[in-house]
């Protein structure tokens, strides 16, 4: 202690600790960056959901092409394009009839799997499936020795369209709770922190009050 220097009170060193010991508002911006990186988190996840619900939606397509009616015996015009597999549909009570189809620039062989398609409560199971090289309007005709059974024409279903569709459905879900999860950890985290941030500075002011001393801005 130097020569003409008054010796602390003891009210005073009160004050000086109650002062160090005062939460900062600096946390106050720590509370305020958890919220907002909590809502970014959440609206990212949420992008990424809705990626995967569209992604869902083209599985589903994907699942459920549209057909065309086949009569028997008679040409019918189809319009498929090169690049992909089309298929020869049938739709039986019993067993999955024989079909024999044909046309001039179509490919036709059969299938390696059997898959089908619900479309309006009506089973279609693909039958055979059809290539062209040439994009253009085809005639095709199919011979089946059942009269009961019905025929169609479409887009050939993709073997791995149901295992996209499971995985971007958990995507989907997955997404979605992630985005609320982030984001409601984002808030809640802020609005506790500031909370107490707010309690404790609160609570070190009416300290200082009661010792008479000035606080801190």
């Amino acid at each position: 202690m130097t020569a003409g220097q008054l010796p602390p009170t003891p009210g005073s060193v009160a004050a000086v600790t109650a002062r160090e010991r005062r939460p900062r508002r600096l946390w106050y911006g720590v509370a305020g960056v958890l919220v907002v990186a909590g809502l970014a988190a959440g609206v990212v996840s949420g992008a990424l959901a809705g990626r995967s619900a569209a992604q869902v939606s083209h599985a589903v397509a994907e699942l459920r092409p549209q057909l065309h009616p086949l009569p028997l015996g008679v040409p019918t015009p189809v319009d498929p394009e090169p690049g992909r597999d089309w298929a020869v549909y049938v739709s039986s009570s019993g067993p999955t009839p024989q079909v024999s189809c044909g046309g001039d620039g179509l490919t036709v062989t059969g299938v390696q799997r059997d898959l089908s398609t619900l479309q309006d409560g009506v089973r279609w199971r693909q039958a055979q499936l059809v290539r062209v090289t040439e994009p253009g309007r085809y005639a095709i005709v199919c011979t089946s020795p059942d009269r009961t059974a019905r025929f169609a024409f479409g887009a050939a279903l993709d073997p791995d369209a149901t295992d996209r569709l499971a995985g971007d459905m958990v995507g989907a879900v997955l997404g979605v709770l992630g985005a609320a999860a982030l984001a409601a950890l984002g808030v809640l985290g802020g609005g506790v922190l500031a909370l107490v941030v707010g309690l404790r500075r609160s609570a070190r002011r009416a300290a200082m009050v009661r010792l008479q001393v000035p606080p801190s801005p």
